[in-house]
């Protein structure tokens, strides 16, 4: 009965959202027609360039990695080879003449940060404006990649900083013993199985993965200090891994300005010379955000089988 009874919500649940989608697909064209700003989404953003001068206004929402693979609704669109993807066509637009790049994110990994980093500086160095606007958070990887913009927004109660690197590892050595498993290793050389869940880490290798963090952080406090124009000393000085909010940032100079989104439009306009109302180029409709929310429904069911699937070992510029 009950899984009758689950199957029936299930078939009721593609039905209302073949409904939305048969709407959205009826109706966007013609509100399209309607809009004065030309607007570049995942699903365009290849096709239109803008016909107007305008800002274009980038979304990060959500932990940055590469490629998001860990959900069945992805479909590729998330991660830092889309977000690095769009910034490259924004680059290349004449007619886009600044980015406010929205930032909703606790971080990631730390090669997918830094990929977003250094296009933001192209963007920058192709003469664009660049403003941060900070939403809830913006901490760790993303802050990292906000560093780069000319100016940064963050709302008073923004969660910001954690400037750091982690990588977590299980070790369920006790609970195989307990159910009788044993883990059998073949390797080419004695690090090769570094990190592994199956047996205690060694000092050596605790120290190798030390050594690796010390690393990648101090890429991390470089990167914030050539972005911010900023010296070490003082970066380290916030890079204790503490959270701040937007008003204590403000204090210590992360950032520049207490502000929602729609005063880092109107200040990205101003700095591109478009005026305090540009035309606004957006790359997140109706569609994505659907998605989004189905996204985050399955990944819910999935957390256990996204945490098998991880990479045993991975650096992460993460709130933790």
């Amino acid at each position: 009965m009950e899984n009758k009874k689950a199957m029936i919500n299930i078939l009721m649940g593609f039905f209302i959202i073949s409904i939305i989608l048969g709407l959205y697909i009826i109706f966007k064209p013609a509100a399209d027609e309607k809009k004065s700003a030309v607007k570049l989404s995942l699903s365009s953003i290849s096709k239109n360039i803008s016909k107007k001068k305008g800002l274009a206004v980038l979304y990060v929402y959500g932990p940055i990695t590469v490629e998001d693979n860990e959900s069945l609704m992805s479909m590729g669109l998330k991660g830092s080879d889309e977000v690095v993807k769009k910034l490259n066509k924004i680059r290349k637009d004449p007619n886009i003449k600044g980015v406010v790049l929205r930032i909703n994110s606790p971080g990631g990994s730390v090669a997918a940060c830094q990929e977003i980093y250094e296009e933001i500086k192209k963007v920058k160095e192709s003469g664009k404006k660049v403003v941060v606007s900070m939403g809830d958070v913006a901490a760790s990887g993303g802050y990292y990649i906000a560093c780069p913009a000319d100016k940064i927004f963050a709302n008073p109660g923004t969660i910001t900083g954690s400037i750091g690197v982690i990588a977590q590892m299980g070790n369920i050595e006790g609970l195989f013993t307990k159910i009788g498993i044993k883990s059998e290793v073949i390797k080419s050389g004695k690090y090769k199985d570094i990190g592994s869940v199956t047996r205690e880490m060694t000092e050596e290798e605790r120290q190798i993965l030390q050594n690796l963090i010390d690393n990648a952080y101090d890429q991390f406090t470089k990167a914030v200090s050539q972005g911010r124009k900023t010296s070490i000393e003082k970066v380290r000085e916030w890079a204790t891994g503490s959270i701040f909010s937007g008003e204590q940032a403000l204090k210590m100079g992360m950032i520049d300005e207490l502000g929602n989104l729609q005063d880092a439009i109107k200040l990205a306009g101003k700095l591109s010379n478009l005026g305090e109302d540009p035309e606004i180029v957006k790359d997140y409709d109706f569609f994505e955000k659907l998605f989004d929310v189905l996204d985050q429904r399955l990944d819910n069911k999935l957390s256990f089988k996204a945490m098998l699937d991880k990479p045993r070992l991975r650096l992460e510029y993460m709130m933790k």
